[in-house]
């Protein structure tokens, strides 16, 4: 199902059409549009975003277990080599419209690209973190630090969501988006009634809005992560899933590793399969055969 936004200015960005609403929400227009505040201080090693720095819509009828989610690329980091890359913190700002109700319990997630491949949008969950968000340190003009408890290692482009938990009071402050509208349909995806990611240009009603507002700091080439085994217990986690299952998006990641995109692995040594040196077809023929043929059980890591 699809939604409208409510505007934050805009007659230079595109021309309203009438009948647009959802959920009896009605696109409204604000005098002003509003320039994000310089008063965060980033990180020295890298600081990662897509936005520009004017907020030009927001959303109020967010709805208890929707989610938003920002492609983030470590490959756009200056240093070299850029992975793995450690992510340490995100930066949020919220914001408040007349009526939305603090404090706000969100989870905050790291996403897998699904298949390696960005424009598919997210696929395993790495990591989620749930806390309550207080107006003071979160609403706008603010723009709040939220410092990871466990930091999360990356081989690749990744996917950090902010999911509305429904643990507090509805109407929720809302993300905000800027003025680059439509936004890149690979770049943002949204998750809502219909209980999977869909593609930005499709969850929105017209107009579509623009870029999430988030940010995310990491380190490049982080030794905590090169010292740390992204490995554990058995293998054939190929898309790096949280809940650590093997299952068909695991088969379809090795796929696209050895005969599509190439794209770089979360962690190689959980697609050694076959436990032999080197990631090839033995190790896919290995794992077709643990879900399909024999069920025979894989390996340890090593």
């Amino acid at each position: 199902m699809k939604r409208g936004i409510f505007q934050i200015a805009l007659a230079a960005f595109f021309t309203l059409s009438s009948g647009f609403a959802i959920h009896s929400a009605e696109i409204k227009l604000l005098p002003d549009q509003i320039v994000l505040p310089s008063n965060r201080v980033p990180a020295v090693f890298c600081d990662l975003w897509n936005h520009g720095d004017t907020i030009t819509a927001f959303f109020s009828q967010i709805a208890a277990g929707e989610r938003y989610a920002a492609l983030i690329d470590p490959a756009k980091c200056a240093s070299s080599p850029q992975f793995p890359w450690e992510i340490r913190t995100v930066w949020l700002t919220l914001y408040t419209f007349v009526g939305a109700n603090w404090p706000v319990t969100i989870e905050l997630e790291i996403w897998s690209a699904k298949g390696g491949i960005p424009c598919q949008g997210p696929g395993g969950l790495l990591y989620s973190e749930a806390r309550t968000l207080d107006q003071a340190t979160y609403a706008l003009p603010s723009i709040g630090r939220f410092i990871l408890a466990q930091s999360v290692c990356v081989e690749g482009p990744f996917f950090v969501s902010l999911r509305y938990t429904g643990q507090s009071i509805a109407p929720y402050p809302s993300v905000m988006f800027d003025s680059r509208m439509p936004a890149d349909s690979c770049v943002n995806w949204g998750y809502g009634p219909t209980t999977y990611w869909d593609n930005w240009w499709h969850f929105w009603n017209p107009p579509i809005p623009g870029n999430i507002i988030i940010w995310v700091d990491g380190e490049t080439n982080s030794s905590t992560c090169i010292n740390t085994p992204c490995c554990n217990g058995t293998v054939g986690n190929v898309d790096c899933d949280q809940g650590e299952n093997v299952d068909i998006s695991d088969l379809t990641r090795l796929i696209d590793y050895l005969y599509v995109s190439f794209q770089p692995l979360c962690c190689a040594d959980e697609a050694n399969i076959d436990g032999a040196t080197g990631i090839d077809i033995s190790d896919l023929t290995a794992l077709i055969d643990n879900l399909y043929i024999s069920f025979l059980p894989i390996g340890q890591c090593q």
